[in-house]
């Protein structure tokens, strides 16, 4: 699936074939990978192997939420992520 983030501020666009949502500890240490936005985790794009394209800050507030797109705050950014398949 081919994800597309880009950040409110600067139109700042990344893309990627994979995505997922990082809960953290509360000493701010990967805790566990999730399929589903909460606020407090953390956006992050594939690959994930050695690295990866993107990781936010922590979610603030979920904006919008449909089946092909969400819009959410950061502790500093607003983003706005769509998805095909």
């Amino acid at each position: 699936m081919r994800h597309t983030l880009v950040r409110d501020s600067d139109g700042l666009t990344k893309e990627s074939y994979g995505a997922g949502w990082i809960e953290w500890t509360e000493d701010d240490r990967f805790q566990e990978k999730h399929e589903d936005i909460a606020i407090g985790r953390s956006l992050i794009l594939a690959p994930f192997t050695i690295g990866y394209t993107w990781l936010t800050t922590r979610v603030t507030k979920i904006l919008e939420k449909s089946d092909k797109k969400i819009i959410f705050k950061t502790e500093n950014s607003k983003y706005t992520l769509t998805w095909e398949d």
